[in-house]
């Protein structure tokens, strides 16, 4: 094989999984949202690296998909060589989200990993240019999985006149227990909120909407 794709789906363990999962008692105030992918990412790697197609190129022709918050900014540093696919383009590496549970620069510790999970990922940019790619994220339409999605040429027939141009629901600022911090999104939301909110064919929400078909 030319690739070699690693179903590792740590997004699936970031939400929902690791809110119904125990703390661990090594680590009572660490963000665990980083901690905990990032082990399981770690222990993935650990038992492809005992093959020689990992072996052959150090990882470079693995890909690795990393689609929730912060993309691959807190991946251990031992796979930076592969291909890491993400919604995040952030080519720089400092931890600025207002969000506590993706703090990785939060330096956690325990069994098997004395040195720190910081110390594990190292100093890269969440983005490499050169290697990753730049996945969009997506949102099933509930129709598809009832079997009511759209039958061939619907999407060639203009079913009724549209009017909105751009929508978007969801925290425009935020931090813990609600705190405003502009940091959120690094500012995006709340430039584009400033700029767009009360112009015409945008509608933006701080909040959570109907239905926006």
């Amino acid at each position: 094989a030319d690739f070699f794709y690693m179903p590792v789906y740590v997004s699936c363990y970031i939400y929902p999984v690791w809110r119904f999962a125990p703390t661990p008692d090594y680590a009572p105030d660490c963000p665990m949202r980083v901690l905990s992918a990032h082990r399981m990412l770690y222990h993935a790697v650990m038992w492809v690296q005992k093959h020689p197609w990992w072996q052959r190129s150090g990882g470079k022709d693995h890909i690795w998909m990393l689609p929730h918050d912060e993309g691959a900014c807190w991946v251990p540093e031992i796979i930076r060589p592969s291909i890491l696919l993400t919604h995040y383009g952030y080519t720089g590496n400092e931890q600025e989200s207002a969000y506590g549970h993706d703090n990785w620069k939060f330096n956690c510790s325990g069994p098997g990993f004395p040195q720190g999970t910081s110390t594990d990922i190292g100093q890269y940019p969440c983005f490499d240019p050169s290697k990753d790619i730049l996945v969009p994220q997506f949102k099933q339409d509930p129709l598809d999985r009832t079997g009511g999605g759209l039958a061939p040429g619907d999407c060639l027939q203009e079913t009724r006149k549209r009017n909105t141009l751009a929508f978007f629901a969801g925290r425009i600022v935020g931090g813990e227990a609600g705190a405003e911090d502009t940091r959120y999104s690094r500012g995006v939301r709340k430039k584009l909120h400033q700029l767009f909110a009360d112009k015409p064919g945008f509608v933006i929400s701080s909040g959570k909407m109907g239905s926006y078909s």
